[in-house]
């Protein structure tokens, strides 16, 4: 059932899924029209790599938790057409009116890059606002009543 009343923030971190679940609310425009602000981690391939030297590292792989390369479409595919595919996403998600005001690498993805030698993170957060939820002054437009402190 599609959204009919504004949600003040969204929330996403789920470990390359986001993707996909971006991809689907991007392709029904209408789910995210009633989202005020949108914050979510975006994982790189590198996520991938990282995660396969944990693997083998680990002595308890359950400890690692759920992520499985099978359940979110495993590294197989080419990294160059994945980064086009997430520059695509993003831009498309600024198209329909979102802005991004706020990102910050997540300390917790970083690796050493075996090509450039200099610390990575294979995972951002980013979070953006709806530009049809804004006033002529650039403030949030609150839909329930008048108060700035709920």
């Amino acid at each position: 059932m599609p959204l009919q009343e504004p949600v003040d923030y969204l929330k996403m971190d789920i470990e390359f899924s986001e993707w996909a679940v971006l991809e689907e609310a991007l392709r029904d425009e209408g789910t995210l029209r009633y989202i005020k602000q949108l914050g979510f981690e975006i994982h790189t391939p590198d996520l991938f790599t990282i995660y396969r030297d944990q693997v083998a590292a680990a002595k308890d792989v359950d400890s690692l938790g759920p992520l499985s390369l099978s359940d979110v479409g495993g590294p197989d595919t080419d990294p160059r057409r994945t980064f086009v595919h997430m520059f695509e996403a993003l831009n498309r998600l600024e198209i329909l009116g979102f802005r991004k005001f706020n990102y910050r690498k997540n300390l917790f993805g970083s690796y050493k890059s075996n090509i450039t030698g200099l610390e990575r993170s294979c995972c951002y957060e980013l979070h953006y606002i709806n530009l049809h939820f804004l006033s002529d002054n650039l403030t949030v437009v609150h839909t329930k009543d008048d108060k700035i402190f709920h």
